[in-house]
């Protein structure tokens, strides 16, 4: 299959792309840290108004930029909370990316999304990308193959690793229910449809 490249995804998928750049009132030094589950509370719901206000398909890039640090009580509420809605199915099928993390963030991020089970992409400088969070071997390895070609279908996977078909479908599905990928519907050659599960960026 030809690699898709960013554009093609966006235009193929009909996903809209969302940035949202975290902030909240800073100290008298202009520095913004996240502390406590109230403030973590606080922004995760400004963040579920522009969600919930946009009605397509979208995947929401969730920029730190603006903040210096972030305890783990807050990074539960605010992340941890916010996947676990998202996995819920509560925010309808859109996804979540963070982007522009320190080490601080890694560091506490890291830890809710290891305690939670729970795994999210992080881009970094449009680039490249990053899997935060609990995960298998079998699940980077699909997740690896995506991010390269842009897009898969089960049949194709089942080539590349020598798996059985139903293995193959139950990676990607996973993947998919995980909201890490996205998927359409696609024609198989003499009839017939199937999934072709494809790259957020």
């Amino acid at each position: 299959m030809k690699p898709l490249n960013g554009k093609d995804m966006l235009d193929s998928n009909k996903i809209e792309v969302h940035k949202i750049a975290l902030a909240f009132t800073s100290n008298a030094d202009n520095e913004v840290h996240l502390f406590d589950r109230e403030i973590g509370r606080q922004v995760r719901h400004e963040i579920e108004e522009q969600v919930q206000a946009r009605e397509k398909e979208t995947v929401h890039f969730v920029s730190f930029s603006n903040i210096c640090s972030i305890d783990y009580s807050c990074a539960d509420e605010l992340v941890g909370k916010l996947l676990s809605r998202l996995l819920a199915n509560e925010y309808g099928q859109n996804y979540f990316v963070l982007e522009n993390l320190n080490s601080n963030h890694h560091e506490n991020i890291q830890v809710v999304l290891d305690h939670r089970k729970f795994g999210c992409l992080e881009r970094i400088e449009d680039k490249s990308w990053n899997f935060l969070g609990h995960r298998t071997n079998s699940l980077l390895e699909t997740l690896n193959v995506i991010m390269e070609k842009g897009a898969i279908t089960a049949r194709e996977l089942m080539a590349e690793f020598q798996l059985e078909l139903t293995t193959s479908s139950t990676r990607l599905s996973h993947l998919f229910k995980a909201h890490l990928v996205s998927r359409d519907q696609v024609k198989v050659d003499g009839g017939g449809m199937e999934y072709l599960y494809k790259k957020l960026f």
